[in-house]
């Protein structure tokens, strides 16, 4: 059995390196560290805009604005503050009465005038128009007078009915009842105080009514 000797231990170190060459170990380059910083300041960026975009369209409280109907504190009441001056200040331009719509809003009451004025002549004119309705006078007994008669009906109500429909043209109507031992009832169109005067507007009437009109004294 071989024993070791001191010239012969050098030899088995060198031997342990195989003939290949020493490796060298060097620390990882910094660069990598850089990008990575940069990588997350950019996403913690684009986070807290999207916090703030969600937070804008849906917790964004509603704006509290009172510039439009700010009104006196009750101590500038108190103080004499006046409240029309402090309106009228805080109205933007946009709402402040300008010279055209001040003329559009006269030139509107103008008009609204004119309508009901054009409505009111018009219903005036309607009306006169219209003809007037006439009346209807019941005759039960004798007056001495004579009657242009234009109807006569055994039925009170069909007498009635030709009376009204005299009346709705503007004519008035004297409803005779029947004479004793007599059972129709007249309807006349006129009254007259001589037969001369009866006969005349008889003659006259004709043309409207007919030749069946004749003249009654009651």
């Amino acid at each position: 059995m071989d024993m070791a000797t001191p010239t012969n231990q050098p030899e088995q170190k060198k031997n342990r390196d195989f003939g290949l060459p020493q490796a060298e170990f060097k620390p990882i380059a910094e660069g990598g560290g850089k990008w990575f910083k940069i990588t997350t300041i950019v996403a913690g960026l684009v986070l807290l805009i999207g916090a703030g975009v969600v937070y804008w369209f849906f917790y964004h409280p509603p704006s509290t604005d009172t510039s439009m109907g700010a009104h006196p504190t009750p101590e500038e009441h108190e103080n004499g503050a006046p409240e029309a001056d402090a309106y009228s200040d805080n109205i933007p331009a946009s709402h402040q009465p300008t010279e055209q719509g001040a003329k559009k809003s006269t030139l509107a009451k103008k008009i609204e005038m004119l309508e009901e004025e054009a409505h009111a002549a018009y219903s005036n004119i309607h009306q006169a128009l219209q003809p007037a309705k006439g009346a209807i006078t019941s005759i039960n007994r004798p007056r001495g007078c004579y009657y242009v008669v234009v109807g006569s009906f055994i039925d009170d109500d069909l007498a009635s009915d030709h009376a009204h429909q005299l009346v709705q043209q503007g004519i008035d109507v004297m409803l005779i009842a029947p004479p004793q031992g007599q059972y129709f009832f007249r309807v006349a169109i006129k009254q007259e105080d001589t037969f001369r005067n009866a006969y005349e507007k008889a003659e006259a009437l004709k043309a409207v009514y007919g030749t069946d009109i004749w003249i009654m004294k009651y």
